[in-house]
């Protein structure tokens, strides 16, 4: 795992740089113990550099299922997966996104043609986060500060819920069959509402605040299906809420946040195998009836 330590080291620093611009692969010095996966994770990790620079992650597909560590347990096996595949595979498929014409907003959570432009110029590293702060601009939303507090992240959804609820009441009021039909069977304002907040989260665990970043995507879950994907609840949701629990010391909650992708992508089994150990590990010094002690 220090191969992959540092590589998310190395992509923090090089958020800003062009995939096809990242530096050489990083090579580290295996402890003894760690001595057998040395040469394996190696390879993995040449694999992860060729990937992005050639932009292709065809030989990657075939890797992941592949795990990087296996250790005997009991009467089964313990196995490790590559935690840091999908991290390559967003970086390496990256794409400009269309600066004009439909397809520029259809998948996106951007109101106009322009934002969708400045959002064009944005990092990877915060997706769709032009589009939100243009979003909440048009609205007159204040945007967020830069200060890990959840009531701020509470207060800035009230505001934003305020400004679009009675806009939509009024909308679906009016009997127009479009309106309805866009706006209450496919539900694309409670859509964009989800990318907004999702969007804030992302950029507020790149930012090092986990707190506001959970208490964003909390608040941009779909209540009427909490646990399930849906064109509300994006994927990323989940995934985004897991990371923020896990690094606000929420370990456990981190693991019932994945449950609902690992319902569709089997292929997670090796991360919530180290987020359950992860658990188990912080829980070790504490008293009472855990079943750890």
């Amino acid at each position: 795992m220090l191969v992959f330590a540092a590589l998310n080291q190395h992509d923090k620093k090089d958020a800003a740089r062009p995939a096809d611009t990242l530096p050489a692969p990083l090579t580290i010095p295996f402890p003894a113990a760690l001595a057998r996966a040395a040469e394996p994770v190696q390879q993995r990790l040449a694999a992860h550099h060729a990937a992005r620079d050639a932009r292709d992650v065809g030989n990657l597909w075939g890797l992941a299922a592949t795990p990087l560590w296996a250790e005997a347990l009991g009467s089964g096996e313990r196995r490790l997966y590559d935690p840091f595949f999908y991290r390559t595979v967003q970086l390496a498929l990256a794409v400009d996104a269309p600066a004009e014409g439909p397809q520029a907003l259809v998948f996106s959570g951007c109101l106009t043609l322009q934002d969708a432009q400045a959002e064009a110029q944005t990092s990877i590293t915060t997706p769709e986060l032009g589009c939100a702060l243009a979003a909440l601009a048009r609205l007159g939303v204040a945007p967020p500060q830069d200060v890990d507090d959840p009531q701020a992240a509470s207060d800035l959804v009230a505001a934003l819920d305020a400004a679009l609820d009675p806009w939509l009441r009024a909308t679906l009021a009016s009997g127009d069959p479009g309106a309805v039909e866009l706006f209450g069977d496919l539900r694309l304002v409670e859509r964009c509402r989800a990318r907004w907040l999702l969007a804030l989260a992302r950029a507020d665990l790149h930012a090092d605040r986990p707190r506001r970043a959970l208490t964003f995507a909390r608040l941009a879950v779909d209540l009427s299906a909490p646990r399930e994907v849906s064109p509300v609840n994006h994927p990323g949701l989940f995934g985004t809420m897991a990371e923020a629990q896990a690094r606000s010391g929420y370990h456990r909650e981190a693991l019932d946040a994945l449950a609902p992708l690992s319902l569709h992508r089997p292929d997670l089994v090796g991360l919530t195998e180290l987020l359950g150990d992860w658990a188990i590990l912080v829980g070790l010094d504490r008293h009472g009836e855990s079943k750890e002690n």
